[in-house]
């Protein structure tokens, strides 16, 4: 099985087909992907308020890719990639300061938001 990502034309009509209402199954009947690819897209690249934009979905997946590929550049084979490589380059990636998180590194993000929903849960008990 290949993967291929979606185009910027799919994520449009994503966009388009979410508006108009339709299901997830329908929009990846729609555009001839699995539904399951639509939606993981929708779970990672929707706003807060339930919205789907292509242009932000697509931005993001090119900035990942960017991001990556500065440790494993493109021709490299992925099959020579060890687990530890991986780890290493995710551990590397997740303590990175974004200016999109306020300099803040997705781990220090994360964890912040893992401690406030579980001092939230504690005051609620």
């Amino acid at each position: 099985m290949t993967y291929k990502q979606l185009t910027m034309k799919k994520r449009y009509q994503i966009e388009a087909l979410k508006k108009e209402g339709l299901s997830q199954r329908a929009i990846a009947l729609n555009i001839n992907v699995h539904y399951s690819t639509i939606s993981r897209e929708l779970k990672r690249n929707s706003l807060d308020n339930d919205e789907y934009n292509a242009i932000n979905a697509t931005v993001s997946a090119f900035r990942a890719n960017g991001l990556i590929r500065e440790y494993f550049p493109k021709k490299m084979p992925f099959i020579n990639i060890t687990d530890e490589q991986i780890v290493e380059v995710q551990n590397r990636l997740n303590n990175r300061p974004r200016k999109v998180l306020g300099y803040k590194t997705p781990a220090e993000v994360f964890f912040d938001t893992i401690t406030k929903s579980y001092v939230a849960d504690r005051k609620s008990v």
